[in-house]
């Protein structure tokens, strides 16, 4: 009778072996990070390594994979709301609290430059953006057509300016992130409600 897979233990080897890799992709760089060293740092086989990630490309997909899925959970939200400034806002503003975690931005801009070297990791991050800016313009869209926006709102147009504003928050919002919430939530919801006619 074949041995059944515990889903549970593996899935919590997946993850352990990915919070290891990142910690190395941050420190050293994606292209300075072995399979070996990943090894090492999970205390692994690389045989018992290659069963869950067969290359270092399928490590950095599956931190892709992982961003759209959070990406797309953190839209849910915006898909249903009467208040649509209110939910922009949430959204750019935790891109800017993620710049504060300098592991996050270091695997993210590592994921970035990998995307322009290699074509497998560029397909996958290229499916994540156009996913978040089809979702978020279907937002925008019910928003304009419930009237709590502009009718004359391009919403393609404004879907990308926000991801292009929230992908900046997260790469540079530190210094945004100085200014305090009060100040920089104030700033953005004034911004999101010009930019919206809402």
């Amino acid at each position: 009778m074949p041995r059944t897979r515990n889903e549970a233990a593996h899935r919590a080897t997946r993850t352990r072996i990915l919070e290891a890799a990142q910690g190395l992709f941050a420190r050293q760089g994606f292209q300075g990070t072995g399979m070996a060293a990943i090894c090492e740092a999970v205390g692994m086989s690389p045989g018992t390594l290659y069963r869950y990630f067969p290359s270092k490309d399928a490590i950095i997909e599956a931190f892709v994979e992982e961003e759209l899925a959070e990406s797309l959970a953190s839209l849910e939200p915006l898909l249903e709301a009467k208040n649509v400034v209110a939910v922009l806002v949430d959204l750019i503003d935790e891109a800017v609290v993620a710049a504060s975690d300098p592991e996050y931005i270091a695997v993210a801009t590592e994921v970035v430059a990998e995307a322009h070297r290699n074509s497998t990791v560029g397909a996958h991050v290229a499916t994540l953006q156009q996913t978040v800016f089809r979702t978020l313009a279907a937002a925008l869209e019910r928003a304009r057509g419930t009237g709590a926006i502009d009718a004359e709102v391009d919403v393609e147009a404004a879907a990308a300016t926000f991801l292009a504003l929230i992908d900046g928050a997260t790469t540079l919002g530190a210094s945004i992130g100085e200014l305090g919430a009060p100040r920089r939530r104030a700033f953005l919801d004034r911004l999101v409600r010009r930019t919206l006619g809402a």
